[in-house]
Formats: structure tokens, sequence, C-alpha cells
């Protein structure tokens, strides 16, 4: 230890006994502090606005333990804030608490020399936008770059979460511009749906009837559309009623397929008398991906009235290959 008058003294590779230095002066920033509880917002309540708490100045924000002069650990209140950034006063607006300020909101200023006063801790800086950066206390990251391998956790427990550009959480994971009315983006619920109005697949394995389709009329005809090949089965059922000639009727289902001409895909002849009687028929098909119309009709065979009919029911259930 070299001994010199004035502030020239000082200590340098010597060793201080424990107690034996006292001082009359002890600048606040080389004391220890602990905060605890405070949070800062930015962009809140609006644009260009810093909040810590919840802004309101009647609550705590949270509190700072600190080493007074006579060596007791204190506690202080934070009050809640807010305050606007202005840039036309400087580039970065600092946030800091006083010694002895107990109860109060955090004061702000612009100046460097204010800023950095021994009896000054900077809390937190705000240059506006997302460029918060607060030195104590907690902070929300959103802009601010975070070093790759420096964040780790088994899972976020979180309402929603926004990547830009790319996806939305809250109970649905969708893109950015996912809007049902105009077909744009895509959107996956908890629930298990899926909308995706403009999806290009290049590959897409579904196991054999793992979808099914239906379609339903009161009807002698029905269109359907299939996106795959497809096992259906074709359920048709009308009233016949007969005449007082007993006749034979030939019961006959067709099928047309795009522009491809109609095609009769099952018939049965039997015989109608006098008698009103239901007549129901089934018919198991193949059909490719397209679109398909199915008709049924009752022609009679051989001379004498027409077979009288109505009541048609119609439905074509299936599942895709």
């Amino acid at each position: 230890m070299r001994r010199a008058t004035g502030d020239a003294s000082r200590i340098d590779g010597g060793w201080l006994a424990a107690n034996t230095v006292t001082a009359e002066k002890l600048e606040i920033g080389s004391r220890n502090l602990t905060l605890t509880s405070l949070q800062f917002q930015h962009n809140t309540p609006a644009v260009n606005w810093v909040r810590w708490g919840d802004g309101n100045p009647d609550n705590n924000a949270g509190q700072i333990r600190w080493v007074n002069d006579a060596g007791d650990t204190v506690t202080s209140q934070i009050r809640g804030g807010q305050v606007q950034f202005n840039a036309a006063n400087g580039a970065v607006m600092y946030l800091y608490w006083r010694k002895g300020d107990n109860a109060v909101t955090l004061r702000n200023t612009y100046d460097l020399q204010t800023a950095f006063d021994r009896n000054n801790v900077i809390l937190a800086t705000y240059q506006g936008g997302k460029l918060l950066d607060a030195d104590y206390g907690r902070t929300t990251i959103d802009g601010t770059s975070v070093t790759t391998g420096t964040l780790d956790a088994r899972a976020v427990d979180t309402d929603s979460f926004y990547n830009a550009g790319l996806s939305v959480f809250g109970g649905t994971l969708q893109s950015e511009n996912f809007n049902l009315a105009a077909g744009t983006g895509w959107r996956i619920t908890r629930q298990g749906h899926m909308n995706m109005p403009n999806a290009v697949i290049d590959t897409l394995k579904i196991a054999d009837g793992a979808v099914s389709v239906q379609w339903a009329a009161n009807a002698y005809s029905l269109t359907i559309s299939l996106s795959y090949t497809a096992r259906l089965v074709v359920f048709t059922s009308a009233r016949i009623m007969g005449t007082f000639d007993t006749h034979n009727t030939e019961y006959q289902l067709w099928r047309k397929s795009g522009t491809a001409a109609e095609t009769k895909i099952d018939s049965l002849l039997f015989s109608v008398d006098e008698y009103t009687n239901p007549y129901p028929n089934i018919k198991a098909i193949v059909a490719a991906a397209g679109t398909h119309t199915f008709r049924f009709n009752f022609v009679r065979s051989g001379s004498g009235a027409a077979t009288i009919h109505n009541a048609p029911r119609f439905a074509i259930f299936g599942a895709y290959r």
C-alpha cells in the first residue's frame, strides 16, 4: 500500500483488515441492490410508451432493497407509472430510481449526467417502439435479439404465442393471413379441424377407408363429387303402385361420370300387382375421382299402363380407398 496526499492515494496490491476503513460518503451505485416484482412493458398503453407495474401510481409496481448510509438494509416501494418517449428530447430516455425515494414512481430523464448521478440507479433505458432494455427488473422481450442457446425450457405455458408472419397460438394454430372467407392461409383447431383453402399436397397417404363420404336426397337423381377413388354403396327406394293388369317392371340404375355417356349399372325385372309396395335397392360399386350423377327409374315391360311410382329416396355412402 502506498500513501499519498489528497485524492492521489490508492490501494495497489495491498490488503485491508475488516472494520478498519470507514467512509464519510458512499455513492449509491456502489451498493448492493435487489429488485422484486418490477416489470417493464414497451408500447404500453400505446406505441412509444413504456409502463412499469400497472401504470397506476397509486399501486405498487415492486420493491427495491438497498443499503443506506448507516449500513442497514432498507426496503423502498416503487409505484406504478408510464411515460411517453419523445425523440425530440433525446435518443435515449433513462428510467431511474433515486436514493431515498419511497412509494414514488420512477423518474426519467434524457440527460446523461442526471441519469448517472451518484445517488441515482438506472433501471431501464427506452428508445421508443420495442427498444427497451432493463438493467434491473424484468422486461417483455419483443424485437430484442436472444443469443442462440441462452434459453432452455421444457415447456412454454402461455395463452397465445405470436411469431410474425408465421403463426398464432391461442387454442388455434393458424397462419397470420388466415381468412376463411377470402380463402387465404390455414388453420388447425384444438378440436382437430383443419382449414387449408389452397392446399397443395405432393404426397398423401390415407389409410384405406379412413375417410367416409355420404350424400342423400328425396329425388330420383343425385350428383356427387369424389376427390379420390372410393367404394360406394348406392341406396334407392320408391313406392310402387301397380295397375289392375299384372305386368312386369324393370328397375334401372344409371350413372354418368364426367363427360362420358350415361351407362346402366344395375337393373332388375319384377312383377307388379295392383297393391302398393315400397321397393328398396342397394348397389355396391367402385367409382373413380370426379363428378358422378346417379339416376334410377322404373320402366314397364310390355304393353299396358305405365308403372306408377313416387316418394323417391336416394342415398350414397362411401369410403375413400
